[in-house]
């Protein structure tokens, strides 16, 4: 008994100490600039290879000057979107907002395409085994994050409210490539999240409160 408790807490240290891999296809299917996509008509899918009459190709462009912001842009129809990041998963076209910390999907409504917002169980399905912590969980500028005791703590911010936070970063922190937002940290302490460093009405700092507990 004694033995199967302590190889328990053998496990259950490693796997604490072990950062956080995100599934395969997030990162191998992402989209580089100039890179093809196609959309289906038929199927209503995306992919990187043409099988039929019914798709519409598009080329991934960087924005300049606005933010790095992507745009798909085909013969027929040019898509201005508000992520910075995409990647093919299952036949959707994800994107994520460095800018906004937030998940959107290019869907096909009504003869048009749109960027819809992921809602937070939307984002979670994407990344199985991660810790989604709200920003509208916070209590005024401070959102508190629980960690336990020991370990490693990776946990990904997203941001379900209206608030922008362009040009943010994280103040002696950095997130986890290709996502900002995801963090990890192995103590308790603040992180803040500032523009340059203000914390006024216009650009409040938010307080990441990482705390010791269950």
């Amino acid at each position: 008994m004694k033995k199967t408790v302590v190889l328990c807490l053998v496990w259950l240290l490693a796997a604490c100490n072990r950062a956080y891999e995100f599934p395969s296809d997030i990162t191998d299917n992402a989209i580089a600039e100039n890179d093809q996509v196609i959309y289906s008509l038929s199927t209503e899918s995306w992919s990187r290879s043409k099988t039929n009459n019914d798709e519409i190709v598009f080329t991934k462009h960087i924005s300049v000057g606005s933010g790095s912001y992507s745009e798909y842009l085909s013969d027929t129809q040019n898509l201005h979107l508000a992520s910075t990041y995409e990647f093919l998963r299952d036949g959707r076209l994800i994107g994520y907002s460095d800018h906004e910390l937030k998940f959107y999907e290019v869907v096909r409504r009504d003869g048009k395409f749109k960027q819809v917002e992921l809602s937070p169980a939307e984002v979670g399905d994407l990344f199985p085994g991660l810790d989604i912590v709200r920003l509208s969980e916070a209590d005024g500028k401070t959102l508190t994050v629980n960690r336990l005791p020991f370990g490693k703590k990776t946990f990904l911010l997203l941001n379900d409210t209206p608030v922008s936070y362009y040009h943010y970063s994280f103040e002696k922190l950095s997130g986890n490539k290709p996502f900002k937002s995801v963090l990890t940290v192995d103590k308790a302490g603040d992180v803040f999240f500032s523009h340059f460093g203000a914390d006024d009405a216009i650009n409040p700092k938010l307080t990441v409160r990482v705390i010791n507990g269950i």
